[in-house]
């Protein structure tokens, strides 16, 4: 570690001889023992006015965050705002579970990513779960994540006063994934007020459970717009909720994996591409839909998914009529990679 960066503290003579310090192994006493007495000089250093110092100047500090941890984002958040604010001085990559296009640049090939496909609907992506070396491993691990990792600090949060109710909503949004919500359902299912559910779907999405998409609509009356569409970051964590783990062959909700993993891959490849663009869906009362709209550069491009290529057609009629312009296409198992790499 560079010298400069242990003399943060004024009367500090202490100096780690080592380029990295991930844990306390390996450390001799005398480190060791350093490390204890730098740290009481910062508590000297935070007990004063003014607590800056030039040691760190022209150099840049980064914070990873490796879990979705609501407490450290609402305490990192909450310190910009009764701090010195970092605009201008922060930049936020999001990292999501592992992606199609990361999967093929590690020496796998279209061809296995085919045939690992129903892996990544059941089990999802998350890094432990792919070099998981079976089916029950994979299980194992995706269920601790969800319940040890994901859930406990959204759970923890002093907003959350019912845990059981928390957990309910989360299991009727994974019935309910590629479909149309209503608040007022939910809060009926949950015996909560509306503003509950809402305070609670807002956690969600600042802890990278669920995305929320909103119905498109420029033109037609008929356009349904009222309510919104919930996806998972992770098809994995969706199962884990459920305790559903089946093969494909023995589920009635193989549409809905299917929906939710093109989502999410598509959604990652915006990110990674710098792909800047609107996400809705779109639906009319009379039960012509589209899965995903994307509103970019001036134009719309409608997408619907379907697991099975034999049920492919056209674009909707409304759609075509009312949106002219916009371009169509299916996203199916045989075409899915042109789509999210």
């Amino acid at each position: 570690i560079d010298p400069a960066l242990m003399n943060i503290a004024a009367t500090s003579s202490f100096v780690l001889n080592r380029r990295h310090l991930l844990g306390i192994e390996g450390l001799s006493r005398e480190e060791i023992t350093g490390l204890l007495d730098l740290a009481e000089e910062f508590v000297e250093l935070n007990r004063q006015i003014e607590k800056k110092r030039t040691s760190l100047r022209g150099r840049t500090q980064i914070n990873l965050f490796f879990e979705s941890s609501t407490r450290t984002q609402s305490s990192f958040e909450l310190a910009g705002q009764v701090g010195e604010p970092l605009t201008g001085r922060k930049h936020t990559l999001t990292l999501y579970p592992v992606s199609q296009a990361e999967l093929l640049h590690s020496q796998v090939n279209r061809f296995e990513l085919r045939q690992r496909l129903e892996d990544y609907l059941v089990y999802g992506s998350y890094p432990e779960v792919i070099v998981a070396p079976t089916d029950n491993a994979r299980i194992e691990v995706i269920t601790e994540i969800a319940n040890s990792y994901l859930l406990k600090d959204i759970l923890a949060w002093d907003r959350v006063k019912s845990s059981r109710t928390l957990l309910s909503l989360l299991k009727l949004l994974a019935f309910q994934v590629g479909q149309e919500v209503s608040l007022n359902e939910l809060a009926t299912q949950l015996s909560v007020d509306v503003r509950t559910v809402q305070r609670y779907l807002d956690l969600l999405e600042k802890a990278f459970v669920i995305i929320r998409v909103g119905g498109f609509s420029r033109n037609l009356r008929g356009e349904v717009t009222s309510k919104a569409k919930y996806y998972f970051f992770d098809n994995g964590i969706r199962n884990a909720l459920i305790a559903q783990f089946n093969r494909l062959d023995q589920r009635n909700d193989v549409g809905q994996l299917w929906e939710n993993f093109v989502f999410v891959e598509r959604m990652k490849h915006r990110t990674y591409a710098a792909i800047y663009a609107n996400i809705y869906f779109w639906r009319t009362y009379d039960q012509q839909e589209i899965d995903l709209v994307e509103e970019r550069d001036g134009k719309l491009f409608g997408y619907e998914c379907k697991w099975s290529p034999k049920r492919v057609g056209p674009a909707p009629r409304n759609w075509t009529a009312t949106y002219p312009e916009a371009e169509f296409a299916v996203i199916t198992p045989e075409n899915y990679l042109d789509f999210v790499l």
